[in-house]
């Protein structure tokens, strides 16, 4: 992304999806948390600062070969939601959890929109996040109104990262750069928003 002009501003959209696929149960993260407790843990620091801007709580997906939504997740439900089952899915559909966050952002006539992905391996269909998100861009007003954030956990091998570059810095058929990525152990929300925002 090469955009520098864009705000945070009260009312904005904050939607934060955590792949469930079984990898996620590996025990690779900071403390020797799984990582998906340590998704866990910075969701809810997430959560807690969005609730900041974003006051009728954060839209928590839950993504592997099924999408499950949350709606207005506040901190303090995160553990009796998304936390309720362990992680253990066969497949990694990011590609529909893209597309159902900008369904919901088009649904809640949001004017500025922030999707945070927690995934910790490669989309089970590639090119069908390429499409979805070329496609969205093509939809879009301006840069500013959808923007993703892939956050990678635990040890990423070279298949995902190379993938993860190429729609952070060279994805075809877009009409905007909305992509960022970077490591989740790295950042903290605000961080996190202002890659979205400016990188």
């Amino acid at each position: 992304m090469n955009s520098n002009n864009l705000e945070l501003n009260q009312g904005d959209d904050f939607i934060i999806a955590i792949d469930v696929s079984g990898s996620m149960a590996n025990t690779d993260c900071p403390g020797g948390l799984s990582r998906f407790q340590f998704a866990l843990e910075k969701t809810k620091l997430f959560a807690h600062e969005a609730a900041k801007i974003d006051t009728d709580g954060v839209s928590i997906y839950r993504f592997g070969h099924q999408i499950t939504k949350f709606s207005d997740i506040t901190e303090d439900k995160l553990d009796s939601t998304i936390a309720s089952a362990p992680p253990n899915e066969s497949a990694t559909l990011t590609h529909e959890v893209i597309a159902a966050a900008y369904q919901e952002h088009v649904e809640r006539k949001n004017e500025q929109t922030f999707l945070l992905i927690i995934t910790d391996g490669s989309p089970t269909d590639p090119g069908a996040v390429l499409s979805t998100i070329a496609g969205i861009t093509q939809k879009m007003k301006d840069e500013k109104e959808f923007r993703i954030q892939f956050l990678t956990v635990g040890n990423i091998d070279a298949p995902l990262q190379n993938f993860l570059t190429k729609l952070d810095d060279a994805l075809p058929g877009a009409k905007y750069d909305i992509v960022d990525v970077k490591p989740l152990a790295d950042v903290a929300f605000m961080a996190a928003v202002a890659g979205a925002l400016n990188d």
